[in-house]
């Protein structure tokens, strides 16, 4: 929540103190006496698609007899919060194609084995599941970057074993999880 003072820029009376409140402008006429608040809230749904939002409040400064003056600012809103995950574990069946790619991408030098798995994970319909959220892009649409793997315990005569790694989310505004 925002408090109404951030609204503030210098508002004063002669005569003695003054209060602050502040409402969300409504389109099409002014805000009722009953909406106006000591702060504002915005939350995910002020972010348009590109992770940013504008909207517009009306500041309130009241003197002690009741006599009142208004402002409307826009508020513009930028989506800083990085993607928040938990990742699901995953297991693949002996027959799955996925196997024979792991088997390639284990096979490759390790600087092109993270953007390889990477695209895996990415493209695969049973790796890479995790639950995600974020303020400004639906899980679905964030990107897996892998930032470290371990094919140590995958064997490749077998074709089964573990693959760890660690990854983070990119949203759509490029903000990374933690």
């Amino acid at each position: 929540a925002v408090p109404a003072t951030s609204f503030d820029d210098g508002s004063f009376d002669n005569c003695g103190t003054i209060s602050f409140a502040v409402a969300r402008a409504v389109a099409g006429g002014f805000p009722e006496v009953e909406d106006f608040r000591e702060d504002v809230e915005f939350n995910a749904a002020d972010l348009a698609g590109d992770c940013n939002g504008l909207v517009e409040v009306v500041f309130r400064v009241m003197d002690g007899n009741g006599n009142v003056n208004y402002c409307s600012v826009d508020v513009t809103l930028q989506d800083k919060l990085p993607p928040f995950t938990v990742p699901v574990a995953e297991t693949l069946a002996w027959g799955d194609p996925a196997v024979d790619e792991l088997l390639q991408i284990k096979a490759m030098e390790s600087s092109a084995q993270l953007g390889a798995l990477s695209d895996l994970l990415m493209s695969h319909d049973r790796l890479g599941q995790f639950n995600g959220t974020d303020n400004c892009t639906d899980a679905p649409q964030m990107q897996i970057e892998v930032t470290n793997a371990n094919f140590n315990q995958f064997d490749v005569t077998c074709k089964s074993g573990t693959i760890t790694y660690t990854y983070r989310l990119v949203d759509g505004c490029g903000n990374p999880s933690s």
